[in-house]
């Protein structure tokens, strides 16, 4: 009797392994054969991006020193993340005797808004602008990098993707993707394309620099209406003027009512 129970109590034993092992089979099975999530965007999901944005002009005499600034911070790496420098040539110092070859009365434009936004009663140069949130004299270097450095702690809140860059003879050809992070109300999230270019030097003749050859880079020499998020295609026609191997893509998501830009990527020029 003994001997028989040992047999049967073996026989349950292997039963018993059996069962499990086919049980562990069915449910791995049913675990791959079920349909994955829909990949999220979560929030502070990228590394710290800021985009500075400077607003210059080359009538300036004050100009020049935030100008060597932004090539400084251009040509640097951040441990915390990536900056994303931007010269915006602002077009009201061209009638005081010097006419700025890369300015626009659309960057004036952009820069009046940031005054609206930030409650400001006038614009000036240089001014920099961190992330569309905090303002600061462009030429102050030590303000300047205090600024980024507490910037860079900011996760981004969303994600921009510049999924590739084709220059040719007659147009740049931009790919790119954009989602805004959950939290945010994403109607009022646009996305912004920037093209811009590195290593101009130009020989100024009069106004407050008359006589000085200024060298500029991250200079804005395109930039789109607010984008719709998603996937985006951009064709930018070539200008003459421009040096293709200088040209880098900026692109940001930026909020439409308060300015605060959430996240941003950038493809720079080849060194």
């Amino acid at each position: 009797m003994n001997r028989t129970f040992k047999s049967g109590g073996r026989a349950m034993i292997l039963i018993g392994i059996v069962s499990m092992v086919v049980l562990f089979l069915w449910l791995r099975h049913d675990a791959e054969a079920a349909p994955k999530p829909a990949e999220k965007i979560q929030p502070a999901s990228q590394s710290g991006t800021v985009v500075i944005e400077l607003f210059t002009s080359q009538g300036c005499s004050s100009c020049p020193p935030a100008d060597r600034l932004l090539t400084a911070l251009g040509s640097e790496r951040f441990a915390g993340g990536t900056i994303i420098p931007l010269a915006w040539h602002v077009d009201y110092w061209n009638r005081l005797g010097w006419s700025d070859p890369f300015s626009s009365e659309r960057w004036s434009a952009r820069q009046r808004e940031y005054a609206r936004v930030m409650r400001s009663s006038q614009v000036y140069t240089p001014q920099m602008i961190l992330n569309g949130q905090t303002q600061l004299v462009g030429s102050s270097e030590r303000a300047v990098r205090a600024e980024i450095a507490r910037q860079l702690g900011r996760k981004s809140r969303g994600l921009v993707s510049i999924r590739s860059v084709k220059p040719s003879a007659s147009v740049v050809l931009i790919e790119l993707e954009a989602r805004a992070d959950p939290s945010h109300n994403s109607s009022a999230v646009k996305l912004n394309v920037v093209l811009f270019e590195n290593g101009v030097t130009t020989s100024v003749r009069r106004g407050e620099n008359s006589g000085r050859a200024l060298r500029n880079d991250h200079i804005v020499r395109w930039a789109s209406e607010p984008l719709s998020l998603g996937k985006n295609t951009i064709q930018i026609p070539v200008d003459s003027e421009w040096q293709l191997p200088n040209l880098g893509v900026a692109a940001f998501l930026q909020d439409s009512g308060t300015f605060e830009i959430y996240a941003s990527a950038v493809r720079n020029p080849a060194p």
